[in-house]
């Protein structure tokens, strides 16, 4: 009779356990809490909270305890009694990976703990700013930094502490060093800077671009024409030459070639090149030969 009222609380524990029957003591926590032994779980109805550590105070005041686990309805909240109260997650020898999914099973964040990597999937983004306003992401194909409105800017360094970026090619000799204690843009090795585009010749009768600095080869079957309008900006170069020559390609524009006032250039043999600059001419941006070689300046 002793031992059975000595080990009555222990043995009335396990029985309840096992066929999953509230204990009297637990009588004012069965609406939030319920342990089911056919599945092993413990349930936790809305705000009912696991609590951890020993603030100090009773049993009821949530405030005495270290941390607390609830789920309110809403958002599962794991909620710190002191400010900067610290959540490890393994111990720098047996630790998680850990797998932040998104709204498909391929859109995840993964935390590998072995390689000690912060892994994006493809197309899974770092969003900064209040108003999402930059995006970065691979997308399966390419690196992408996303700006949410036109003209925001992206900076490299603060004029004081700033970077030196090297900006490779297929080889590892060969890059393009900005150096920032130099202030300047070098090519390394067999790296080149060619400030010049590919600008495609528009054919016979066609408008040779004027969007940007360039080079336009031009090719003839026969005697052809092309035009050109006025250039874009100050300072902007335009090469012309004959690549290929099928005939004679007259070159008519809108604004003239020289203060001469030539508006015509003729390229009658394979190698005839025009080098012209953007000018101001009052309110007018105008061309205006720098080399011609072999072509022929005249007025219609």
């Amino acid at each position: 009779m002793n031992w059975l009222a000595q080990n009555w609380s222990k043995a009335s524990l396990a029985i309840v356990l096992a066929v999953g029957i509230a204990l009297p003591a637990l009588a004012a926590y069965e609406k939030t809490g319920v342990f089911t032994p056919p599945d092993h779980h413990v349930k936790l109805g809305d705000n009912s909270a696991l609590r951890f550590g020993d603030g100090g105070g009773g049993y009821s005041d949530p405030t005495t305890y270290d941390v607390t686990a609830r789920w309110d309805g809403t958002d599962l909240d794991f909620l710190a009694n002191a400010n900067n109260t610290v959540i490890k997650w393994g111990n720098g020898t047996n630790s998680f990976d850990q797998w932040l999914y998104g709204s498909s099973t391929s859109l995840y964040l993964l935390w590998d703990a072995s390689a000690n990597d912060l892994i994006f999937q493809d197309s899974v983004s770092a969003i900064f700013g209040t108003g999402l306003d930059a995006e970065l992401r691979w997308d399966g194909t390419d690196l992408d930094l996303l700006a949410l409105a036109d003209d925001q800017v992206f900076k490299f360094g603060n004029g004081t502490n700033s970077w030196d970026l090297w900006i490779y090619g297929n080889v590892a000799g060969d890059y393009l060093l900005w150096d920032a204690s130099a202030s300047s843009l070098t090519a390394v090795g067999a790296a080149t800077i060619r400030p010049f585009t590919a600008i495609a010749d528009p054919g016979n009768a066609g408008a040779i671009p004027v969007t940007v600095t360039g080079y336009c080869p031009i090719v003839t079957a026969a005697a052809e024409t092309r035009t050109l309008a006025a250039p874009s900006f100050i300072g902007q170069e335009l090469l012309l030459y004959m690549k290929t020559d099928g005939g004679d390609a007259v070159v008519t524009c809108s604004t003239t070639f020289n203060e001469t006032g030539n508006n015509t250039a003729t390229f009658g043999d394979t190698g005839d090149g025009l080098r012209l600059s953007a000018v101001e001419e009052g309110a007018n941006l105008r061309w205006r030969c720098a080399v011609a070689d072999g072509v022929a300046l005249t007025t219609v």
